[in-house]
């Protein structure tokens, strides 16, 4: 490590990794599931002008790629970490110095509160106490940008600066657009909101914190052997693994450590780090709450629309189609209710009648009841839009009328008509009307049902 060492610091974000400074004037970044890699540091962090040792450093409370150190020539540096690809065959990690401040003394303390937002404190050896805070600017030439289109890339910046209200406003904004957007009727029967699907996808992921990285996911390798910890871009935490040095791997090299880190910081520093409090955020910011529901609602349109394509693909083939993970798409959906009626009643212009008719359609074969209530609740929803925007003397964005599909089929659910007759019918309708089990269902509970959607929608 280039002399003593002086001071060391856990990353409040990621359990392995291990910050030290010392007399050599540098710090260096440890990744502790590599430890027996040859000794090696997954990345220095240095300063051409620095002529002093590094006294203490702090790990940012707020960011996972930010580490802050205070050195004896009376200097505090605050550094970002990058993954840099650099056109090699594994990835490096730069780093450089974003803020810096002089003291009168040598720096023999630096901290980093989480309460304070983007800011450290440094005690000098004479007793003076400094605060540093970090200024949205300095951040903004360290932000990761995956998005493009400024709109977004500003969305990114301000995320990245913890400024949630200012990019919350701007998703606002952005959506609203996206969602009228006249591209979209270049495609028939295309909602706009389903062409910037990957949009909205990426958008949600920069607001949501990442789940805490817990300490029995990694393990340190024996002394004589370097386990490979696997990366958390990978989508699966390290798995813990125990090995022998006769049975285990060969000590990875220093390169792997890197590669890994890299690939560790690339997915830790973009948007909120892992157990970021974004609820107390989103409470002491109402708009950041408008702005999660918004992407929420557009999320679940996308969600829908993708469930009704893979039923239409499917056609008469599976009686029951499933997702990607095997699950029936029907009761997808029933688990949805609850969050569909409450979206379709906040936004209804954002879910159209066709898609759900196709919806309900999908539950109807196999939970009349379910698939009853569901389309009551979206015309009772409709129905409720209707009348607010009348009463304002405004024009409804979405009318009963827009729901004549749906109601027919809740008013004449013939899939759910059995052959009592004894014969007549053809065999491989029968074998169909098999393989689609449905349970019969409570006679009077749908007519009472269908009787209540005729009440909300007689237009229809």
């Amino acid at each position: 490590a280039g002399g003593s060492v002086n001071d060391v610091a856990w990353s409040p974000y990621v359990p392995y990794w291990l910050a030290t400074g010392g007399e050599g004037g540098e710090a260096h970044v440890w990744d502790l599931r590599y430890a027996a890699a040859d000794g090696a540091a997954v990345a220095t962090l240095s300063h051409p002008t620095n002529h002093g040792s590094i006294r203490s450093l702090a790990w940012s409370a707020t960011h996972a790629d930010l580490l802050s150190t205070g050195t004896s020539d009376k200097s505090w540096w605050l550094h970002s970490l990058r993954a840099d690809s650099g056109g090699g065959e594994a990835p490096t990690v730069r780093a450089a110095v974003i803020a810096d401040r002089r003291a009168a003394d040598d720096i023999g303390s630096v901290v980093g509160l989480r309460a304070k937002g983007n800011a450290f404190y440094t005690l000098s050896a004479c007793g003076d106490l400094y605060a540093h805070r970090v200024a949205p600017g300095a951040l903004a030439a360290s932000t990761l940008h995956r998005m493009d289109g400024d709109e977004f890339q500003r969305v990114e910046t301000a995320v990245y600066a913890r400024d949630l209200k200012g990019a919350a406003e701007t998703v606002i904004g952005a959506v609203q657009r996206l969602k009228e957007d006249p591209a979209g009727d270049a495609d028939a029967g295309t909602h706009p909101i389903v062409r910037h699907a990957e949009s909205i996808r990426r958008l949600c992921d920069l607001f949501k914190a990442k789940p805490r990285i817990a300490h029995a996911s990694w393990a340190l390798p024996p002394a004589s052997v370097a386990l490979g910890g696997g990366s958390l871009a990978d989508g699966e935490q390290p798995a813990s693994v125990t090995v022998t040095a006769e049975a285990g791997p060969k000590p990875s090299s220093p390169t792997a450590a890197r590669k890994d880190f890299a690939s560790d910081l690339a997915y830790v520093a973009y948007g909120l780090p892992p157990d970021f409090p974004l609820e107390a955020a989103a409470s002491r910011q109402p708009v950041v709450w408008q702005a999660l529901e918004l992407l929420n609602m557009a999320n679940l349109r996308i969600r829908l629309g993708r469930m009704v394509d893979i039923a239409d693909g499917a056609g008469e083939k599976s009686a029951a189609p499933t997702d990607g993970d095997g699950r029936a798409l029907w009761k997808g959906v029933v688990e949805r209710e609850r969050q569909i009626m409450q979206y379709v009643k906040a936004e209804p212009a954002l879910f159209d009648a066709r898609l759900l008719r196709a919806v309900v359609k999908l539950v109807l074969p196999h939970d009349c009841i379910a698939g009853l209530t569901l389309g009551l609740g979206i015309c009772q929803a409709f129905l409720s839009c209707q009348r607010q925007h009348e009463h304002r003397g405004a024009m409804a964005p979405v009318s009963c009328e827009m729901l004549d599909g749906l109601v027919h089929v809740l008013l004449f659910p013939t899939v759910f008509d059995t052959d009592t007759s004894g014969g007549g019918g053809d065999a491989g309708d029968d074998a169909a009307m098999a393989a689609r089990a449905v349970a019969v269902p409570n006679v009077q509970m749908v007519r009472e049902r269908i009787g209540e959607c005729l009440a909300v929608c007689p237009e229809a």
